[in-house]
């Protein structure tokens, strides 16, 4: 493996993510700290969609340390450009209910020599001066997307208590009570379309990994929207955060009346015939 960076084999490594962009570049990112406490951060595989950047969290315990955005690109010659940019807080909320919190992120913007399949850089989280504890992101250029394995069985499933919808942080609507637990879900909004959720993507529909659970927080991009879930019950029964996949269809105008919610033991459940 050819590498840009030196990297220290005795650091532990945190859970790795990979990111898929639309033009075919695909990045592998995992976490390393000096430290004890090795930190948590967003795992698995994501499809990016064409015109955004990767969003990169780094939690611990304690909540969110870090964020920053990742842009990956082919730059011909089977060469790639990447930097490592602040939060583009025109593409993703934290904190919910329209309401932006202040994260640590990156100053500017980090420029990479241009990469090859199995270069990696490494980008600077956090360090401590006092305990020496340094916290940093690993990024490696894959030779070719890495396979998601959709058939897998998902090991989680949805919570969603009392919940309401917001589309840009005015509200739409919502579901008071209720509580569903399910597997996958069909939602359908007046103007907007029928949004498909689910942990587990069946491999004959175009899902793509475009929402976002935190804590009390489901977050859609949709379009040119971000829609936000909030229950009174976390979003997932069994972790704080994780990526949903999300598939979008849009109706003709008029079809859909009302505000509605299907929920189903798999996504399977609620999905059309194909």
């Amino acid at each position: 493996m050819r590498s840009i960076l030196l990297l220290c084999a005795a650091l532990p490594l945190g859970a790795q993510a990979v990111a898929q962009y639309a033009d075919g570049t695909s990045i592998e990112i995992r976490t390393q700290s000096s430290g004890r406490n090795a930190p948590v951060s967003t795992n698995g595989t994501e499809a990016v969609p064409a015109g955004y950047d990767f969003h990169r969290l780094v939690f611990n315990k304690d909540g969110l340390l870090f964020g920053y955005d990742i842009e990956a690109h082919k730059d011909g010659h089977g060469a790639f450009t990447l930097r490592a940019k602040p939060i583009n807080r025109e593409q993703i909320a934290v904190g919910g209910r329209g309401k932006w919190v202040d994260i640590p992120t990156l100053s500017g913007v980090r420029e990479f020599p241009a990469l090859r399949p199995g270069d990696a850089v490494e980008v600077e989280i956090l360090y401590n001066a006092a305990t020496g504890e340094r916290i940093s992101d690993v990024v490696q250029v894959l030779s070719e997307r890495a396979p998601r394995a959709p058939d897998q069985p998902a090991t989680d499933r949805f919570s969603f208590k009392n919940l309401t919808v917001t589309a840009d942080g005015k509200g739409i609507g919502g579901s008071p009570g209720s509580w569903m637990r399910c597997g996958g879900m069909r939602m359908r909004l007046p103007d907007r379309g029928t949004i498909y959720l689910t942990l587990n993507p069946p491999p004959d529909y175009p899902f793509q990994a475009a929402a976002w659970a935190d804590h009390k927080v489901l977050r859609i991009h949709a379009g040119s929207e971000l829609l936000e879930i909030t229950s009174e019950t976390n979003v997932l029964q069994k972790a704080d955060f994780g990526t949903v996949w999300v598939w979008r269809v849009p109706d003709a105008a008029g079809a859909v009346s009302g505000l509605t919610f299907h929920c189903g033991d798999s996504i399977g459940q609620v999905l059309p015939p194909k």
